[in-house]
């Protein structure tokens, strides 16, 4: 409706509605989930314009006993779409099991993803993220011995609420870390770069990164924790995750 009257400025709001072509209020259930769904494709309008316009939606639809979830294919992130289920259980059915260390679903899922030679860092940000309810998944330390090591990274990512990406030297020419950020960038998730050492590049250079300094790892958490408790995309997971603490 706001795209056709930006493209249609002599019609007003109640002309659209009512147009016989169109008249939303009338529809059938099984049309108007259709309208929602098409209006919720990634395709439609900005990812920022989408994050809006959702935010506004959920509550409307919630009174009906609808959820608004996360539609993927393969992984990648294709918009939303109405469900009768909460997040969690909508994914159940497709989504591949989370690792062994995110086996407690109130807990906010981070993946950490960082340079082998690093992974101190990663290991050190993660126990200070524990505070918050966020779990973080540092690969070179949470996966089992006994368990295909790249499996489960890639279980990992199909399971993470949010993705830090810790620009040590060398992550840029690293092959790994790379996937990893395409596969965040792919399926929508807030991404967040903390920058140690080496400035972000390619899709997630256009967002400012963090920057460590002097800091304390304990300082870096609290400002991570800020952020997702904003992000539209993650801050309802978050205090979830939070109020389970207590």
């Amino acid at each position: 409706m706001w795209q056709h009257t930006v493209n249609n400025s002599d019609w007003s709001d109640d002309e659209i509605i009512n147009d016989a072509r169109f008249n939303p209020l009338q529809l059938s259930t099984n049309d108007f989930a259709k309208f929602v769904n098409a209006a919720l494709d990634r395709e439609t309008r900005p990812r920022e314009e989408l994050e809006k316009l959702v935010e506004a939606i959920r509550p409307v639809v919630a009174h009906a006993g609808a959820h608004i979830v996360k539609r993927e294919e393969f992984g990648v992130f294709e918009g939303y779409k109405l469900s009768d289920q909460p997040e969690d259980q909508s994914y159940g059915a497709t989504a591949a099991s989370p690792p062994a260390n995110w086996v407690n679903p109130k807990r906010f899922r981070l993946f950490i993803s960082h340079v082998a030679i690093h992974k101190d860092k990663a290991t050190r940000l993660k126990s200070c993220l524990v505070r918050y309810g966020i779990d973080g998944f540092v690969a070179h330390e949470d996966i089992e011995p006994t368990l295909e090591w790249q499996s489960e990274i890639e279980n990992a990512l199909r399971t993470m609420d949010a993705f830090l990406a810790i620009h040590t030297a060398g992550f840029a020419k690293s092959i790994w870390t790379q996937q990893e950020v395409g596969y965040a960038v792919g399926r929508g998730v807030k991404i967040i770069s903390l920058q140690m050492g080496e400035d972000p590049t390619g899709f997630i250079s256009k967002h400012q990164a963090l920057r460590r300094g002097d800091r304390k790892a304990e300082e870096v958490a609290a400002e991570i924790d800020g952020i997702l408790a904003k992000d539209t995309r993650t801050r309802d997971k978050l205090r979830a995750a939070k109020d389970a603490l207590r």
